[in-house]
């Protein structure tokens, strides 16, 4: 390939890859030839910070090899992904397009990860796995030697999502919840309003990234049985796609999936869409051209756009309201903040409409109000605080499953943790692991 077609190819890979960085709340850190550097949990750690990293390897897998080539093969990529704690900073010293510089074990782990992979693959080590293994499929490649490191990496290769109900079906284990008992008897109070008197409820969960929101909702489902509990998962990366999570929510209702052919799609979206009061010879042509999938039972309605999202919106409401009718659910809304437009619509109209259902909704928000404000409502809020030292002192202990931790190390994690359970836990963990490495040292 001629230098500058080759060059220009290269500007077109990195810049599509930093695009996809950034959808998924990434920070693309460093550019060498045609590598980049991909930071997640910089410069604010969250919970999902692996999974993300993962999502996004999947992502590239599938639009790099897209982007155009003239007169050879399409391109192929190579993804290595580890986790721990890194340094990161400006390079003054580095290369052209480096920036910003994330060194130590990590980073070359990472690095040495990628350069043993096969083309098209994504390989990772324990704790990335560890992190991961509930929320994606895995082949155990077995302890490997890499260069630069002493002792041998266990490596495991991603494979594939898994379809997940809600974030905790993907966790493996979890600490002892600490705190939140005041708030948790809030949640499980108006359930038993919806229990008993058949009288829906919606409330609002405030709080900053990591300090617990998804988890109280886990907790208070645990408590409740014989609920339907149905999730929606709101995403930085679809903050403009229509009705993302609650199509989302749908097809994993109905059992849809990408393979499905057409027809049969077709038939599990018309049965659902039938619970509506719209005719489903309007509602299939909007909702199977929200789903890509190609029909031809009824010609496309010739309506605005306006017109056409106000179908879309009471369709699902009503699919909501049946399933509720069958049975009491709870209806959890997660990361809010990232909600589309669409989506907003349909929140507001459920909230408007929630009394007349037995149903609770649940709704996680790192602000301190809806994306969209409603002119009335009942909406309660609940905002959760971070722990007192006592109750980080706790967590601290649960963390590392009341195995001894220097008082050093102790005094430390929780003066950088500050009171936030997510940066606790995590601090605690790699506190443990350094302090065990150490004496095996």
């Amino acid at each position: 390939m001629d230098p500058e077609d080759f060059s220009t190819l290269t500007r077109d890979y990195l810049n599509q890859c930093n695009i996809a960085v950034r959808n998924h709340n990434g920070f693309a850190a460093s550019y060498i030839g045609d590598a980049f550097q991909a930071l997640f949990g910089y410069p604010i750690a969250e919970e999902d910070d692996a999974e993300r990293a993962l999502q996004l390897a999947f992502e590239l897998l599938r639009l790099v090899p897209e982007i155009e080539v003239p007169d050879a093969p399409p391109l192929r990529v190579r993804i290595g992904i580890a986790s721990g704690v890194v340094v990161v900073g400006d390079y003054l010293a580095a290369p052209a397009g480096v920036s910003t510089v994330a060194m130590g074990s990590i980073p070359n782990l990472a690095q040495r990860l990628q350069s043993i992979a096969e083309p098209q693959t994504i390989l990772t080590d324990q704790r990335t796995y560890d992190s991961t293994a509930g929320a994606f499929e895995f082949t155990d490649l077995g302890p490997q030697t890499l260069k630069g490191f002493s002792n041998l990496v266990h490596v495991w290769r991603a494979e594939k999502p898994h379809i997940l109900e809600n974030r905790f079906a993907k966790r493996t284990q979890l600490t002892e919840l600490v705190d939140r008992r005041t708030e948790l008897t809030q949640i499980l109070k108006l359930w038993r309003e919806v229990v008993t008197e058949n009288h829906g409820q919606a409330a609002l969960i405030c709080g900053e990234p990591g300090i617990g929101k998804s988890r109280l909702i886990f907790e208070a489902h645990q408590r409740m049985p014989r609920c339907t509990y149905l999730t929606l998962q709101c995403s930085t990366a679809y903050s403009n796609s229509a009705l993302f999570p609650f199509l989302t929510l749908l097809k994993r209702y109905a059992g849809m999936h990408a393979e499905d052919l057409a027809d049969i799609s077709l038939e599990r979206l018309e049965a659902l869409l039938s619970f509506s009061n719209i005719p489903v010879s309007q509602s299939l042509p909007i909702f199977a051209k929200l789903l890509s999938i190609s029909q031809t039972r009824y010609p496309s309605p010739n309506m605005t756009s306006a017109q056409q999202r106000m179908i879309s919106v009471r369709v699902i409401v009503d699919w909501l309201h049946h399933v509720s009718r069958i049975n009491r659910v709870l209806l959890s809304i997660e990361d809010e903040q990232w909600i589309d437009p669409s989506s907003s619509d349909v929140l507001e109209a459920l909230i408007g409409e929630v009394g007349s259902f037995p149903m609770l909704i649940l709704i996680t928000t790192r602000e301190k109000r809806l994306r969209k404000p409603l002119k009335r409502s009942e909406l309660r809020k609940i905002t959760l605080e971070r722990l007192s030292d006592d109750d980080a002192q706790l967590l601290v202990g649960n963390a590392v499953s009341g195995k001894t931790l220097p008082q050093g190390m102790r005094s430390s994690v929780l003066a950088k943790a500050e009171g936030v359970p997510l940066y606790v836990e995590e601090l605690a963990r790699a506190a443990f692991e350094t302090s065990t490495s150490h004496s095996r040292s």
